[in-house]
């Protein structure tokens, strides 16, 4: 039997780790840029760099480039979390032709297929480098 009836020790060093573990998990999930009105702009040179015809890029190619959009304006989105107001509108001045509907089954689809699919994750961690690297947006070390 514990020596307290009711153990503050335990509890406090619980308490340190999830603050700690709080903290961490704030910093891996930090955005690199908060600045959602470059999405459009982001897009517009993918498809025109990666994309033989500008006016349709192919529903894997943006589900790639979604991918990249969320994990660098807002990762924890692709864990579950909320969008930030406005950034589903600069997606959808990027691909005018799909509906909000579309992106919310983008985002539930590229965290699984991203989890699951080794050629989806390498080909969509080429295109958030490329990304974040044209637009200054690595980070600067690990969190």
């Amino acid at each position: 039997m514990d020596k307290y009836l009711f153990n503050f020790p335990e509890i406090m060093e619980t308490r340190k780790l999830l603050l700690a573990l709080s903290e961490k998990e704030k910093r891996l999930l930090a955005p690199l840029s908060n600045d959602t009105s470059l999405i459009p702009r982001i897009c517009r040179g993918f498809m025109e760099s990666e994309c033989k015809e500008s006016v349709s890029c192919g529903k894997e190619n943006r589900k790639k480039l979604l991918f990249a959009i969320f994990a660098i304006f807002c990762p924890k989105v692709l864990l579950g979390g909320k969008m930030p107001n406005g950034m589903r509108k600069e997606i959808m001045k990027a691909f005018p032709g799909i509906s909000p509907c579309v992106v919310s089954n983008n985002i539930k689809e590229v965290s699984v297929r991203y989890r699951h699919d080794r050629l989806f994750r390498e080909e969509a961690e080429k295109v958030y480098g490329q990304i974040a690297s044209k637009f200054g947006l690595l980070r600067t070390c690990n969190p």
